[in-house]
């Protein structure tokens, strides 16, 4: 097949694609509209780990929102190209900062991305080939937070007028994930701001970050430091809920 009509059906292939609302015409979430690579998001909450591949891009980002995108070779291509370029088709909605390159004796090589969700709307991450020509590409969508939910760490959504218990030295993790006003949940990562007001009740930490008062992610560690009882809130941008932690011994 020439070039062009290479090109032709690959174009075709993405309308057909958008028409029906998937993301990949093979059926893979986190397939691109060529089915050439895979996209995923890999740092927010339930995306990340040593044995994770991601989550497919299949609901919106919350804008602001640092994350890294996964591309792996997806299930209409025989192997990953190693020469791809990644562009945004809109800067106004996702910017790229520099991918890292896959490497070659990984059993699933994998380019590595760094998206910033710079204002709400829809746009393309792009993945180009040789002379600039789109090899595939994937929509994200990005939205503001209208709600704020809270996840125990037994998977517990915490509804309501949220409240936990722990002990002292006890430490438990909660998830705080934004949602859109259709009630989409975004992904959230670091722009979550948890605080307490008073450590020495309860103290918030999470991976590297300095354990105290405040934390920037969307999965916050708590750990009881004495008896009583501390407010703790999380905020996104102009949204904020408050989560009540009462600590016995």
């Amino acid at each position: 097949m020439s070039t062009s009509s290479f090109r032709a059906c690959l174009s075709l292939a993405f309308t057909l694609c958008a028409a029906v609302a998937i993301t990949d015409c093979s059926g893979d979430p986190s397939g691109g509209e060529g089915s050439n690579l895979r996209f995923t998001v890999v740092q927010s909450a339930g995306c990340a780990g040593p044995i994770s591949t991601g989550c497919a891009i299949d609901r919106p980002l919350l804008a602001g929102v640092d994350e890294r995108v996964r591309v792996r070779r997806g299930t209409g291509a025989s192997s990953l190209p190693t020469n791809l370029t990644f562009t945004s088709s809109n800067l106004n909605i996702i910017t790229l900062g520099s991918p890292e390159a896959p490497v070659a004796s990984d059993s699933d090589p994998s380019y590595f991305v760094p998206v910033h969700a710079a204002g709400v709307g829809t746009a393309y991450f792009e993945a180009r080939a040789s002379k600039g020509a789109i090899y595939d590409r994937v929509q994200v969508r990005v939205a503001n937070a209208a709600t704020i939910d809270f996840t125990n760490n037994a998977g517990t959504a915490l509804t309501g007028m949220a409240a936990v218990n722990l002990r002292v030295a006890e430490r438990m993790d909660i998830v705080g994930t934004g949602r859109d006003a259709q009630g989409n949940p975004l992904f959230s990562n670091n722009v979550v701001v948890w605080t307490v007001p008073d450590t020495t009740t309860v103290r918030l930490s999470w991976g590297t970050m300095p354990k105290g008062a405040r934390i920037a992610d969307d999965r916050v560690y708590l750990t009881g430091v004495a008896p009583g009882t501390a407010t703790v809130t999380a905020t996104i941008g102009t949204v904020t809920r408050t989560l009540m932690a009462t600590v016995t011994q």
